[in-house]
């Protein structure tokens, strides 16, 4: 990396780097230096940084809805307002969020097959749990003459696996589309807890909300220090999303909240960055051979290591 892009990263963040800071900036450098000109362009609209996203699924395109479409949360405005997708720049912390879900799937598949009585229901149990689909395949005739065999073999696997410290390409041998996505974003428009200005403009906006001033100062006080659990309360996302804020961030390392994660602000490192496409909320196709990922991946901070 050239003198110029660390001292451009070192403006534009305005304090000192990690170690791992500056790999996953040179990552980022590599990968803008593949592109043409008005990929390049269009490229520099979105934060510096490279960001991570775990999941335990395939994603194509980011939905902020999801928590509230699965109940996980509820919010006043219905289906009309919107959630928000996590990333983090701390590729550490996208392992542990993917380990945690890794164990909660795996718990909620141990719950469920309490449920199997026989060889044939166990057989359309690990049908219909898309996790079982590659042993499936692999081994057709254990899956046909001892299904209760397969399973446990494949749940020691999953695991054991679920252990494991994870690339950011799928891990075949846990389940398709377990990994973590680095991903670029747009920050510009993202709420900073530690912006008094934003801060001024949150609390005019939710002032109304509140008869007891002691509650007021409690909501602002953990807001100040970047309470994730108080930044997701409805009516103080509902004010941040009218407001015109696109997302906010927390005090969990590197973390950003994005609304608009399905609507353009968000990109696979490895997109195509076609403006024509700025709109878009797919993530787009990989345009980097996968075998020259392994190498640039480990710059990025996502090798066994971290």
């Amino acid at each position: 990396m050239s003198v110029g892009a660390l001292a451009k990263l070192l403006k534009e963040t305005g304090k000192n780097l990690t170690p791992t800071e500056i790999k996953n900036y040179l990552f980022s450098e590599v990968r803008r230096g593949a592109l043409p000109k008005a990929s390049q362009d269009y490229y520099d609209t979105f934060d510096p940084k490279v960001y991570y996203h775990a999941s335990t699924e395939d994603i194509n395109k980011f939905n902020p809805f999801a928590d509230i479409e699965s109940g996980a949360y509820s919010r006043e405005g219905g289906l009309d307002a919107r959630g928000a997708t996590y990333f983090t720049s701390d590729p550490f912390m996208a392992n542990q969020v993917l380990k945690a879900r890794r164990k909660n799937e795996l718990e909620d598949i141990l719950d469920q097959v309490e449920e199997v009585n026989d060889a044939e229901d166990m057989q359309y149990f690990m049908k219909e749990n898309y996790i079982f689909k590659d042993a499936i395949q692999k081994n057709p005739e254990l899956y046909k003459n001892d299904p209760f065999q397969l399973y446990d073999d494949s749940m020691d696997q999953f695991l054991f696996n679920a252990e494991l410290p994870t690339t950011h390409s799928a891990r075949k041998d846990f389940t398709q589309g377990s990994q973590i996505y680095p991903v670029k974003i747009r920050t510009k428009d993202v709420f900073d807890y530690d912006n008094t200005d934003h801060i001024d403009k949150l609390e005019n906006k939710i002032l109304a909300q509140f008869s007891d001033e002691s509650e007021e100062f409690d909501m602002l006080s953990r807001v100040k220090s970047g309470d994730w659990l108080t930044l997701e309360e409805p009516y103080v996302q509902d004010a941040l999303q009218n407001l015109g804020f696109s997302g906010y961030r927390t005090n969990e390392p590197g973390t950003i909240g994005l609304f608009n994660s399905d609507k353009g602000d968000v990109r696979s490192l490895y997109a195509k960055f076609d403006p024509k496409q700025e709109k878009s909320g797919e993530i787009l196709a990989s345009i980097v051979p996968y075998a020259s990922v392994g190498t640039i991946g480990a710059l990025a901070g996502l090798d066994e290591g971290t």
